[in-house]
């Protein structure tokens, strides 16, 4: 089992938001998802260069919730209901004093769109 990676819309926003960690997975500017493996490629610099305006690292979804829960104080919370057994994502607004909530089949979708609009709320 491994975690799920961001999508390309959810990377680009995560990286105009701020987000950097130095992910060895990211999405170039034309949309592959592509490794980069220290062990293999020594001679690889990640720094500010012409291609890093164009590469969107692209971590788990699981690392990105915790950067959004610890660096800006927003939660993502999901919650599958017993009866249809969706998932919803509940992302609370702590400036405007309510929730946003969205529904899914797949737990891993809950998680995406969640991390979309908690994106949304970092000014």
């Amino acid at each position: 089992m491994t975690d799920q990676l961001i999508s390309f819309e959810t990377a680009k926003s995560a990286k105009e938001k701020g987000f950097s960690n130095g992910s060895t997975s990211y999405w170039n500017g034309i949309l592959d998802l592509q490794t980069y493996d220290p062990k293999f490629h020594p001679n690889v610099v990640h720094t500010n260069n012409i291609m890093q305006r164009f590469r969107y690292e692209a971590p788990t979804q699981s690392l990105l919730q915790k950067w959004l829960r610890e660096e800006h104080k927003i939660d993502i919370i999901i919650h599958v209901t017993s009866t249809t057994n969706e998932y919803w994502a509940h992302i609370p607004n702590f400036i405007r004093g309510d929730w946003k909530s969205i529904c899914f089949k797949i737990y891993e979708e809950a998680l995406e769109q969640g991390l979309q609009q908690a994106l949304k709320l970092i000014p």
